[in-house]
C-alpha cells in the first residue's frame, strides 16, 4: 500500500511539469504565446495560464498541443522523456 502511495505522489508532482514543457516546446520553435494560441485556435493568455499551470489543460487542448508539437501526451505530462 506504501509503495501504491508512493507512486500517486510521484505521478501527481510529475503532471505539474506541462507548463514547462509546453513553454519549451514552444520556444524550440521560435514561437510567441500569441503565435501559439492562434495555432490552437485560444487566446495568448489562456497559453500564458498554461504555462504557468493557473489552468488545467482540458483532453481536448491537450490533444491539440500533441498534434501540433508531434509529441505524445505522456511526454506533456512528463510521464516520458520524449528526446
Amino acid at each position: 500500500m506504501e509503495f501504491v502511495k508512493g507512486l500517486h505522489s510521484i505521478l501527481a508532482y510529475n503532471l505539474f511539469m506541462y507548463g514547462k514543457i509546453i513553454r519549451e516546446l514552444r520556444k524550440e520553435r521560435n514561437l510567441s504565446q500569441k503565435q501559439l494560441a492562434e495555432k490552437l485556435n485560444t487566446a495568448q493568455n489562456t497559453v500564458s495560464k498554461y504555462e504557468t499551470e493557473t489552468l488545467d489543460l482540458s483532453t481536448d487542448m491537450l490533444i491539440k498541443i500533441c498534434d501540433f508539437f508531434d509529441v505524445p501526451a505522456d511526454y506533456i505530462l512528463g510521464r516520458i522523456d520524449y528526446y
